[in-house]
């Protein structure tokens, strides 16, 4: 792909929120992750103030963005591995398998955007839900199915077949922001749901301290991934409007992952060696995690991290 090509895919989209077609523009930039060509942009409507990617690529061209190895596509722990790499890659998705229990101790659980099966892996363990998975990555989605032995629908939540009052469970971690139709996928989920059934999702969060601190480098903008991040009163209104009321709002998980991303994409930039140097070992090395563990527990504690994830119950 060159940037002509790229550019020529680019197609204007309103705001799926408020249908506003202007907007000011936020940032421009390219793709940090994956280095690809192209360059794309943030726009805050002037209506709603929701952030949209706006021209934006179509999921048939931007699935090219979705490399193997992808972040989400870490494949599950084996047996293999050492007991620090497994406690390690199953740390996040036990936290949120244990969010979800406190919440809702059993039953029908899909998880949206599942990925590799991690959170499904780890779920699996407790032998407490009926498990099922969305992921529109097919190969991802074979490779979940056939190590985790459960259903996995291939494609995406838009083309996921309506159940009305099916899941006790729908989780979508770091996936609101990747769909091209958020607000049509709330209304689906609250259909999906059961009467006091838990939504439990994860999104970028627009009041992150790192979002002030490394601006265009900023993880949760992730330039052409991401199309959508949301206000807080915005996504609130959205989800009261589809019978789902929010019981809980804070910072849990990923932020050391998700601040050596911004220190890294920073450093693209800034070519600091004593930053290359304290990124050399990764995001479990002793040096980063000493120099992170009480700054991040701060972070989360202010609810200024990265990410932010919601729970809400479907009114009875």
């Amino acid at each position: 792909m060159i940037m002509t090509e790229i550019a020529a895919q680019l197609k204007h989209h309103p705001c799926c929120y408020c249908g506003s077609e202007g907007g000011n523009v936020m940032i421009r930039g390219g793709d940090l992750l994956e280095d690809l060509p192209g360059t794309f942009q943030f726009v805050e409507c002037e209506g709603c103030k929701l952030l949209r990617q706006n021209p934006r690529l179509d999921w048939e061209n931007l699935s090219n963005f979705y490399k193997p190895g992808y972040v989400c596509h870490t494949l599950q722990t084996t047996r293999e591995q050492s007991k620090l790499q497994e406690f390690n890659l199953s740390l996040g998705p036990r936290k949120r398998v244990d969010l979800v229990q406190r919440n809702k101790p059993a039953g029908a659980w899909l998880d949206v955007g599942c990925g590799s099966g991690l959170v499904l892996q780890a779920a699996k363990k407790r032998g407490h839900w009926e498990l099922s998975g969305v992921e529109p990555v097919k190969e991802m989605a074979r490779y979940t199915s056939d190590n985790l032995n459960i259903p996995v629908f291939p494609s995406t939540f838009e083309e996921y077949p309506v159940q009305d009052n099916a899941f006790d469970v729908i989780s979508m971690w770091d996936v609101l922001e990747h769909l091209a139709e958020p607000f049509n996928a709330i209304e689906k989920v609250s259909r999906l749901l059961k009467p006091d059934g838990v939504f439990a999702f994860s999104t970028p969060n627009l009041s992150a301290l790192d979002r002030k601190i490394f601006r265009d480098s900023w993880l949760g903008y992730d330039l052409p991934r991401h199309l959508h991040l949301f206000p807080d009163e915005l996504l609130r209104n959205s989800l009261k409007d589809n019978g789902l009321t929010v019981t809980n709002r804070f910072c849990f998980t990923g932020s050391y992952g998700t601040f050596f991303l911004d220190l890294k994409y920073w450093n693209k930039r800034k070519h600091s060696k004593i930053v290359d140097k304290i990124l050399s070992k990764g995001p479990s090395g002793l040096g980063y995690r000493l120099l992170t563990f009480l700054p991040l527990r701060l972070v989360d504690w202010l609810k200024v991290g990265t990410n932010i994830t919601y729970v809400a119950r479907k009114n009875g």
